[in-house]
C-alpha cells in the first residue's frame, strides 16, 4: 500500500489502484463503514481499527456516489498519516453487454491521481468485451 521509491523515467501508478477503480467493491471488505449524505451525495468511508496510541477506527478509503446518475463517481484511498495516496476518478462511464446481453455499466475512462508524487494517469478502454481472453499484444503504452 506505500508509495514505490521515485525513478526518474517511470511511469508511477499501482496495479492494485487500477483494479481498485475497476471494481470498487473490494475495498468495503474486511472493513467497517460510514456513509454521509448530501443532497445528490453519498460518501461511503471504509473503515479500520487502529491500537496506537490508543484503540480508534480512521477512514483508510472513501468511496463517493451520485445518487441521481446511482454509479461511483470518485474513490480516494488514503496513505497511514491521512493524506490522500491516491485519487481515482471517472470521465466516462458506459453500459457494455455481458454475455447473457444484459448491461453492464463499466468505466471506459478514468483518471488515477497520485498527489503527493505529483503523478497521473488516465486509463481508456475502447472496444470492451466481458468475459472473454484478451491477447498479452493488444495492450500498448501510449505517450
Amino acid at each position: 500500500g506505500g508509495p514505490p521509491p521515485p525513478q526518474p523515467g517511470r511511469i508511477h501508478f499501482l496495479p492494485a489502484d487500477v483494479v481498485d477503480g475497476l471494481e470498487p467493491a473490494g475495498l468495503l471488505a474486511d472493513r467497517g463503514q460510514a456513509l454521509i449524505q448530501w443532497e445528490r451525495l453519498s460518501v461511503l468511508f471504509s473503515m479500520r481499527p487502529v491500537w496506537d496510541p490508543e484503540p480508534a477506527f480512521v477512514s483508510d478509503k472513501t468511496i463517493m456516489i451520485d445518487r441521481g446518475l446511482e454509479r461511483v463517481v470518485s474513490i480516494e484511498k488514503y496513505a497511514p498519516d491521512g493524506s490522500v495516496r491516491v485519487r481515482i476518478r471517472y470521465a466516462r462511464v458506459e453500459a457494455v453487454a455481458d454475455p447473457e446481453g444484459q448491461p453492464v455499466e463499466l468505466p471506459t475512462l478514468m483518471r488515477i491521481e497520485y498527489p503527493a508524487q505529483q503523478t497521473s494517469i488516465q486509463i481508456l478502454l475502447r472496444n470492451v468485451e466481458l468475459n472473454v481472453e484478451v491477447a498479452p499484444e493488444t495492450f500498448q503504452l501510449a505517450g
